[in-house]
């Protein structure tokens, strides 16, 4: 399940006709696990839904500050994503448009989760993957 593994590194991947992406098995992603797609200012990223509301009950079991950015996390949410038999997943039209998505996207693994930015982005890193405790 993506969130189950530290993910660091970096991978091109083609948008096919459909708008879809292959996810790499190495990022730990299962067979119709489900996936929130989520905005950043510039890019956006790929959380686990389950892992994600796991971290939203816990802040949200917290202090009052923290139920304040969990509506802040809420309104950021662009679209649930399924991922499908053969590991991809497709992004709405709308969404590969306003940041610009084109034929190629780089996928950066950020620690529990996925960045999608442009294939015209340049970002350096080192691809490592390892058990999160």
């Amino acid at each position: 399940m993506l969130g189950d593994y530290e993910i660091y590194g970096q991978l091109t991947r083609v948008i096919d006709e459909k708008n879809r992406i292959i996810l790499p098995k190495e990022f730990g992603v299962e067979k119709e696990e489900q996936l929130l797609l989520y905005k950043e200012e510039d890019y956006c990223s790929i959380y686990s839904k389950s892992k994600l509301e796991n971290i939203i009950t816990i802040k949200n079991q917290s202090f009052e500050d923290e139920k304040k950015e969990i509506d802040k996390i809420a309104l950021k949410i662009l679209a649930l994503l399924k991922v499908d038999a053969v590991g991809r997943i497709t992004i709405p039209k709308e969404i590969l448009d306003y940041y610009g998505l084109e034929n190629q996207v780089l996928l950066v693994g950020a620690k529990n989760h996925i960045n999608i930015y442009s294939g015209r982005e340049k970002v350096i890193s080192k691809k490592r993957i390892r058990k999160m405790q």
